[in-house]
């Protein structure tokens, strides 16, 4: 979800890292889906939630094919 990588391995990652809140560690709303290299680099550092990110992108290729569709 951060780098739009879909060839490596994936990773489920905690949002809210799980050293940090055990109790979410099952949650569903925690997870997000990152490559490897993405889910390393982030470790417990952080606690970004890469999926709203990810849902902007997606809206706005469906803007833009939408545009093109329609010849705007």
């Amino acid at each position: 979800m951060k780098c739009q990588d879909s060839e490596s391995i994936m990773h489920v990652d905690h949002i809210k890292p799980r050293s940090i809140h055990p109790d979410l560690s099952l949650s569903f709303g925690n997870m997000q889906i990152l490559c490897e290299d993405c889910n390393v680099e982030k470790s417990n550092l952080h606690e970004t939630d890469y999926r709203e990110e990810a849902a902007e992108r997606e809206i706005d290729r469906k803007m833009a094919l939408e545009a093109l569709r329609l010849g705007l």
